[in-house]
C-alpha cells in the first residue's frame, strides 16, 4: 500500500526551551487556578479542529494535536475540571477523524481495525439500563476507548513520517507530561508517613487516581528513551535529552502505582532488545554497553535516594509484586481483587456467550450476583463480559494483528512497533482504556517513519 509523505513547514516553531518553559509556567497556573485546565484544554482542541481543517492537514496537523490532547487528558483530571471525563478519548478521535475527512490524499482504510470496533456495537442493545443516563455514561465509558483506538489504527497507519516530524511527534507528546510532573510537585504534602503506605497513593500523583498518573508518566519514559535509542535531537543538548526520561521514571515510581512503570520499563528493554537484533547495537556496542551501565548507575543511585526517602516502602511494594509478603507496603502487592474481577467477567461471558451483558454490562453482572460492582482493571476480560463472543473476535482481530504488521515492516520501525504496541498491551492489562494511551500508542506502532542517516536498513545496504 502507496503512503503520502508530507513534509513539516519550513518556519521555525518556538524553541524547544521555551515550549518547556510556557508548559512549566502553564502547571502552575492551573495549579492556582484550577478551571483554567479545562479552559485551555477546550481551546486546544478547538483551535486543532480549526487548523486541521485550515490546513487540509497536510503537514499532519492531526497527529500532532492528537497526541498533545492524549496527554494532556490527565490534566484535566488531576485539576478536578472537566467537561466530559472522557474529553481526552474523544478529542483525541475527533481530531484524527477530522484530519482524515479534509486531507486531499485518499488512503486505503484498514479493515481490521474497523472490524474490531464495529464488532462490538451489537452488545449496546444486549445491555439492561435503567435509565438513559446510565445508559449514555456506560457506552461512552465503555466503548469510547475501543473508538479511540480504532481512530488512531485507521489514522496512522502505515502513515510517512520524517525524522523532524517523529521527533516534533514525541516533543509533543512530552510538553503535557512536563505539566503532569510540575503539578504533581506543586502538591506534595510538606509531611507524609510512608510507614503507613500500603498502595499507590494520591499523595504523590497530584491528588488524583495514581493508576492513570502511573500510565501517563511511563508512557513519558518510555516515549522519551526511545528518542534516545533511535538518535532523535528534541534537545540541544544529548544530556538534556536523557533528563526527562529520568525525571519521568522518578515520578511515575513515587505514585508507588507500579502498572505504569513497570510497563514503561518492558517497552523500553523490548525496543532495545530488537534495536540490537538488528544490528544497530553491535556496531556500536561500546556505546551502548556505557550507556547502559551509566543508565543502570543513575536508576539504582535514584531508586536508593527514594527508597531512603520512602523509609524503604517503595522497596517493599515492588518486592510485593513477585512475594507473598503482606507486612508494610506489601499488603497490596498482589492482585487477588483484580484477578477476582477478571473471573467474574469470564463468569460474565459465561452466563451471556453471543452478545455479552452489553456496555458495563459485566460490571452490572458482578453486583447482582457476587455484589461485585467495581470496574474492570483488564481490558482483555472486559471485552468477553461485555460484548461476548464477538468481543472474542475483537479481541483476536487486535492481539493478531501487530504481529502480521511486525513481520511487514523493517529497521527501525520494527522497533517503534515493538515498543507502542507493548505500551497498548501492558496498559489495557492493567488500567484497561481508562485513558487515551493505550489506543493512541497502538496507532503509533503502525506509522512508516524514515529517520533518514539514522536508518538501520539504509546502514545494512549502503
Amino acid at each position: 500500500m502507496q503512503s503520502v509523505s508530507y513534509q513539516i513547514p519550513t518556519a521555525k516553531s518556538f524553541p524547544v526551551y521555551t515550549q518547556v518553559t510556557v508548559h512549566v509556567l502553564l502547571a502552575i497556573l492551573i495549579y492556582l487556578v484550577p478551571p483554567i485546565a479545562a479552559t485551555y484544554g477546550i481551546l486546544f482542541f478547538s483551535y486543532g479542529l480549526l487548523r486541521v481543517i485550515q490546513t487540509q492537514n497536510r503537514n499532519n496537523e492531526a497527529a500532532f494535536f492528537a497526541v498533545y490532547l492524549a496527554c494532556y487528558e490527565i490534566i484535566m483530571r488531576m485539576s478536578g475540571y472537566v467537561i466530559m471525563y472522557e474529553f481526552g478519548k474523544y478529542s483525541t478521535s475527533f481530531v484524527l477523524m477530522v484530519g482524515l475527512m479534509v486531507e486531499r490524499n485518499q488512503r486505503k482504510l484498514p479493515i481490521a481495525g474497523i472490524l474490531y470496533f464495529v464488532l462490538l456495537i451489537p452488545a449496546i442493545f444486549a445491555g439492561n439500563y435503567y435509565s438513559f443516563d446510565y445508559f449514555k455514561t456506560s457506552v461512552s465509558f465503555n466503548l469510547s476507548g475501543p473508538f479511540s483506538l480504532m481512530m488512531a489504527w485507521v489514522y496512522f497507519m502505515n502513515r510517512k513520517f520524517t525524522k523532524e516530524e517523529f521527533e516534533k511527534l514525541i516533543l509533543r507528546m512530552i510538553l503535557p507530561i512536563v505539566m503532569v510532573c510540575v503539578l504533581i510537585l506543586l502538591k506534595v504534602p510538606t509531611h507524609h508517613n510512608f510507614a503507613e503506605e500500603t498502595g499507590s497513593t494520591k499523595a504523590f500523583s497530584g491528588g488524583f487516581g495514581p493508576n492513570q498518573v502511573s500510565v501517563v508518566l511511563g508512557f513519558g519514559f518510555f516515549v522519551s528513551a526511545l528518542s534516545i535509542l533511535l538518535g532523535q535531537k528534541i534537545f540541544d543538548s544529548r544530556i538534556a535529552s536523557f533528563f526527562p526520561p529520568f525525571v519521568f521514571i522518578v515520578f511515575g515510581i513515587m505514585t508507588f502505582s507500579r502498572g505504569g512503570v513497570i510497563t514503561g520499563v518492558i517497552a523500553f528493554i523490548l525496543s532495545t532488545f530488537i534495536y540490537i537484533r538488528l544490528g544497530r547495537g553491535s556496531r556500536q556496542f561500546s556505546r551502548m554497553f556505557f550507556g547502559s551501565l551509566l543508565f543502570l548507575i543513575v536508576i539504582y543511585t535514584l531508586w536508593s535516594v527514594i527508597n531512603s526517602y520512602t523509609d524503604n516502602s517503595i522497596s517493599r511494594r515492588y518486592e510485593s509484586t513477585v512475594t507473598e509478603s503482606n507486612e508494610g507496603a506489601g499488603q497490596a502487592g498482589h492482585y487477588t481483587e483484580r484477578l477476582k474481577i477478571a473471573e467474574l467477567d469470564i463468569a460474565a461471558f459465561r452466563a451471556h456467550p453471543i452478545l455479552g451483558n452489553g456496555p458495563e454490562g459485566a460490571s452490572r453482572f458482578r453486583s447482582l450476583n457476587y455484589n461485585n460492582a467495581l470496574t474492570a482493571h483488564t481490558e482483555y476480560t472486559r471485552l468477553l463480559g461485555d460484548h461476548g463472543s464477538l468481543g472474542a473476535i475483537a479481541l483476536l482481530i487486535m492481539v493478531i494483528s501487530p504481529f502480521y504488521y511486525f513481520r511487514r515492516r523493517k529497521g527501525d520501525n520494527k522497533i517503534i512497533l515493538i515498543g507502542f504496541m507493548s505500551i497498548c498491551f501492558l496498559t489495557m492489562f492493567h488500567a484497561a482504556m481508562r485513558v487515551a494511551i493505550p489506543g493512541l500508542a497502538f496507532g503509533l506502532g503502525l506509522i512508516d517513519v524514515n529517520l533518514e542517516d539514522h536508518s538501520l536498513e539504509r546502514e545494512k545496504t549502503g
